[in-house]
C-alpha cells in the first residue's frame, strides 16, 4: 500500500475563495472540480495541458484529500452531553433533581446501564435465625 501524499500544503480553505470550498493552492480550482475531471476519465496529462496552473502533485493532493475525508470517523460520544456531563446524570437531573444513590442505581438499572440486582435465593431466608 502506498502512503498518500500530504495534501495540507496544496489544498486550502479560505472563506473568501469559492465560498470556503477546499481549493488547490488558492487558485480557485475546487477539489471537487478536479475530482470530477479525473472521474470523467481525463488523464493527468490532459488535465495539466488544459489547466496550466495545476501541477501533477495538485492532482494527487486532491485524491489524498478526498481519501482522508472519506475515512470512517469515530461516532460522537453519545454518553455525555455537550458540556461533558454523563448522560445518566443529566437524565437524573432532568427527571426531578438529584437522586439518592439508591434511587440513582434503580434509575440506571431501569435504562439498562446497570445490570439488575441478583434475585435472592428462594431456599434461604435472610431473616431466619442462624442455627
Amino acid at each position: 500500500m502506498q502512503v498518500l501524499p500530504n495534501y495540507r500544503d496544496r489544498i486550502t480553505i479560505d472563506p473568501a475563495i469559492c465560498h470556503g470550498q477546499p481549493v488547490v493552492r488558492g487558485l480557485r480550482y475546487p477539489v471537487t472540480f478536479v475530482l470530477e475531471l479525473l472521474a470523467a476519465g481525463m488523464t493527468d496529462a490532459e488535465i495539466l495541458a488544459d489547466y496550466e496552473d495545476l501541477e501533477a502533485a495538485d492532482l494527487r493532493a486532491c485524491c489524498a484529500y478526498a481519501a482522508e475525508r472519506l475515512k470512517p470517523r469515530p461516532p460522537p460520544d453519545r454518553h455525555r452531553t455537550m458540556d461533558g456531563t454523563p448522560i445518566e446524570e443529566y437524565d437524573a437531573r432532568r427527571i426531578g433533581g438529584p437522586l439518592s444513590p439508591a434511587a440513582f442505581k434503580v434509575y440506571l438499572q431501569s435504562i439498562g446501564k446497570l445490570p439488575p440486582d441478583p434475585a435472592p435465593d428462594p431456599g434461604s431466608d435472610i431473616n431466619a435465625p442462624s442455627r
